[in-house]
């Protein structure tokens, strides 16, 4: 089509490599020629550096040329248009109806000086072990662009090479380098040839293409990781070491390098960038995460626990997890969650063997002054628990079970009887009899009949001969003496 976007093979080529827009499939510009900002033949400048050049149609107007004219004709510098690449590339997608912001123009600008950089050269991409690494950290074999960057590194210096030896010697480490001619632009430790770690270039550029070279082989990010990671090294023990981005702890105990901290062993920490480290055993908190020294920790069950997450207990003579430990005011010190029972009534924890079970399901200390023992072997706090002493048990009972007898005296109701004016009184004292009627009564307020029957002295008349008889039995009054007698 007529109305294509057309440009140098360059420009072309940058689109599609960096910006993911093909010359050669549906996603190319179609530019519309009566846009206001018209542009098309898009090339970089020839005669100036770091502009791009281009036509308009009156450019091409003013020249005579036509959109069939020759290569040279269209591309002679001397009748071209230059422009920053900024306003070439936003005048692009105007004319092609295609919406962009500031920030976007600015990134696509920023890759094209990147691309620029590295396709006037050719770059190569390798990775590298042993010496190796140490002469592609050399200051002297870094790549430099054309605006005086390069990559630079503590360890870049002639005096600082001894600070690799651990890359060198250990065939686990290698480096992943981008290369223009012989010269170092980019490069990446590699881990195990598994994982390639942060990468340093002279320009984002670079780094972005060393970054695809390593994933088109297969290594993943190990920046990136969820996980725990440790490599086994061949050797870790050094008098100097590099600063190292991610596995940068050392484990000395087993020749590891990790990106976590094996708490319990010798670590040595890489991240000086004058080959020093920091060398230290620390310990982690199992429950809250806390970092100390062996002096700081203490050991319950084999996991490490902090001064705060954990407390003596004079019971058991060790330490106990806080989150575990329950406090016993009446023992004065702190218990295991499982030997503990909860005193409810005095909102306290005592141990389990101390644990007495109360008439009421609850508990309480088997040492507590106010613990009692009532009549049916229960127990009961004397001043939580309304509680009557009973002299015929010399036993307590709880007072909604017991009933005042007739002498004051207090019993379980079961155990006694009623009598005929409602006080009560015990079944069997030798002071209450049954009478006749099933009515029971203090002996003093009875009688026996002169035919054998107990009854109340109220429902009873006394005869001749002093004996009783009910007052329903059939009995006369006799004249004859001067005292009313019956018989």
């Amino acid at each position: 089509m007529d109305n294509y976007l057309k440009c140098s093979s360059l420009v072309a080529e940058f689109f599609r490599s960096e910006i993911g827009i093909d010359s050669k499939d549906g996603e190319w510009f179609i530019l519309d020629k009566d846009h206001p900002e018209y542009l098309n033949f898009i090339d970089e400048s020839k005669d100036e550096p770091g502009m791009l050049s281009f036509h308009t149609r009156g450019s091409m107007a003013k020249y005579l040329i036509g959109e069939l004219a020759s290569y040279d004709q269209l591309y002679n510098p001397k009748h071209r248009i230059r422009s920053k690449p900024g306003k070439v590339f936003r005048r692009i997608y105007a004319c092609s109806g295609r919406d962009i912001s500031s920030n976007e123009i600015a990134d696509i600008v920023r890759k094209w000086e990147q691309f620029i950089n590295l396709t006037e050269v050719v770059y190569v991409f390798d990775v590298v072990q042993g010496e190796d690494i140490r002469k592609s950290y050399l200051v002297s074999n870094s790549y430099v662009t054309r605006e005086g960057k390069r990559m630079g590194s503590c360890m870049s210096g002639e005096d600082d090479q001894e600070y690799l030896d651990l890359y060198v010697d250990n065939p686990q480490i290698a480096l992943g380098i981008l290369k223009v001619g012989d010269k170092v632009a980019a490069r990446s430790l590699v881990w195990n040839d598994e994982w390639y770690d942060r990468i340093y270039g002279c320009d984002n550029f670079a780094c972005d293409r060393l970054e695809r070279y390593l994933q088109e082989k297969g290594l993943k990010n190990i920046r990136q990781a969820s996980h725990e990671i440790a490599i086994k090294l061949d050797c870790v023990e050094y008098d100097y070491y590099p600063y190292i981005d991610t596995l940068y702890r050392l484990d000395m105990d087993k020749s590891m390098a990790c990106n976590y901290y094996p708490y319990g062993h010798e670590v040595r920490t890489c991240r000086e960038t004058n080959g020093s480290y920091e060398e230290n055993s620390l310990y982690e908190c199992t429950e809250c995460g806390y970092e100390g020294n062996e002096d700081d920790m203490y050991c319950i069950d084999g996991d490490m626990y902090c001064s705060e997450c954990c407390c003596y207990s004079d019971y058991y003579e060790e330490y106990i997890i806080r989150t575990e430990a329950r406090w016993s005011e009446c023992m004065n010190t702190y218990l295991h969650e499982d030997d503990a029972t909860y005193c409810v009534d005095r909102d306290d924890y005592t141990h389990n063997d101390r644990a007495v079970r109360l008439f009421d399901g609850e508990y309480a200390d088997n040492e507590d002054s106010e613990l009692v023992e009532l009549y049916n072997g229960d127990y009961a706090l004397s001043d939580i628990h309304d509680l009557t002493f009973m002299d015929y048990k010399s036993d307590y009972a709880l007072t909604e079970d017991v009933i005042e007898l007739y002498d004051g005296e207090f019993a379980l109701q079961k155990d006694c009887v009623e009598l005929f004016d409602g006080s009560w009184a015990l079944d069997g004292d030798d002071d209450v009899v049954e009478c006749f009627d099933g009515i029971y009564m203090l002996e003093c307020d009875t009688v026996e009949t002169y035919n054998g029957l107990i009854a109340s002295r109220e429902d009873c008349e006394q005869l001749f001969d002093g004996s009783w008889a009910l007052n329903r039995d059939p009995i006369v009054e006799m004249d004859d003496i001067d005292e009313v007698k019956y018989a």
